[in-house]
């Protein structure tokens, strides 16, 4: 399993973004927003992906070609050090 992420464009319609989300669950994938509580702006906009590692890069072309996306990417691996 490995995820992304990615960020809809500030005027994408409500139609383009349920497409997006309808297209990632369809490959299997998992999506979810980034910041829940939030109901508008950059933050509302981002989601998080969970995915199978051979479905990547596809899901990211995919993602990236997509008008209503404003970027994807891999996420970033954090590790806390005590």
């Amino acid at each position: 399993m490995t995820k992304l992420h990615f960020k809809f464009r500030d005027d994408a319609a409500d139609g383009d973004r349920n497409a997006v989300l309808k297209r990632l669950i369809a490959c299997g994938a998992r999506a979810r927003r980034l910041f829940p509580d939030e109901e508008a702006g950059e933050l509302a906009n981002m989601y998080g992906v969970d995915c199978a590692a051979e479905e990547r890069k596809r899901l990211l072309e995919e993602l990236s070609k997509d008008r209503s996306v404003e970027f994807a990417e891999h996420a970033v691996r954090r590790q806390l050090i005590r």
